[in-house]
């Protein structure tokens, strides 16, 4: 870990809010084998934040995708077009309780996905996370893109309604 001993960190409460404390602090609470909610925290700010350890592989992902582009883009000589249609990673973590309430909304959409059935919440992954086409997905399972399309827009629906109804 880098150095944060003046820094800010934010702990997840079981309730998903948010508990502020030192750097230090962090680090006693280590070394007391404290049972952290995740244990996996993410650079915000120069602080850390607790964050569910989904979320944490979904970032480290899009960081090392980023680190590759901006290396492809050195070894060709040139700036490669860094316009991917994703925000930049330092953008997305400017403001702390933006962060905070993004990383909150993601936990309780994971929350509720886990009340899908397996082949949605698989639909959903390989559509949102690993970034596949709905073409790709006909290609690979043989079920044509209209189908796809169809049940993409289906269980988006149902995530809405479980998510308004778990406010």
């Amino acid at each position: 870990m880098k150095n944060y001993t003046t820094e800010k960190c934010f702990l997840r409460n079981h309730d998903g809010s948010y508990t502020e404390i030192t750097y230090s602090d962090l680090l006693r609470l280590k070394e007391m084998n404290f049972p952290f909610r995740s244990g996996f925290f993410l650079p915000l700010e120069g602080g850390l934040l607790e964050v569910p350890e989904d979320i944490y592989r979904h970032f480290k992902r899009a960081e090392r995708r980023e680190r590759y582009l901006w290396e492809e883009a050195e070894r060709f000589g040139s700036m490669l077009s860094m316009d991917t249609g994703e925000q930049s990673l330092h953008d997305m973590l400017t403001d702390v309780a933006a962060c905070a309430e993004h990383n909150i909304m993601l936990e309780r959409l994971y929350e509720v996905s886990l009340l899908l059935p397996e082949h949605e919440r698989a639909l959903i992954f390989a559509l949102y996370f690993e970034g596949k086409t709905e073409q790709q997905l006909a290609n690979e399972t043989g079920i044509p893109r209209k189908t796809i399309n169809n049940h993409r827009r289906k269980i988006l629906g149902k995530l809405h309604k479980l998510l308004k109804n778990q406010k």
